[in-house]
């Protein structure tokens, strides 16, 4: 399912609308490989603070550490 997925904030859309349905258990190990690459990717979306969220949230979510001021410094100087 997340394989067909071409854009990172689609995928991120895409895992939190899973989440959010209650049917993530289905895709537990899809989810976390994405995840991981994310997490590895360092992607950076510091002009979407509604990106930055779910990333953010996503990832501290699923356990990973993760700085908020990496991720919200560009919104709040």
């Amino acid at each position: 399912m997340l394989g067909n997925v071409d854009d990172h904030l689609q995928e991120l859309n895409l895992i939190d609308a899973v989440q959010r349905l209650g049917v993530a258990y289905h895709f537990e190990e899809e989810i976390a490989q994405a995840l991981l690459r994310m997490y590895k990717s360092g992607r950076d979306y510091s002009d979407d603070l509604h990106a930055v969220d779910l990333q953010f949230r996503l990832l501290t979510q699923e356990g990973y550490n993760v700085s908020p001021g990496k991720y919200f410094s560009p919104f709040f100087p």
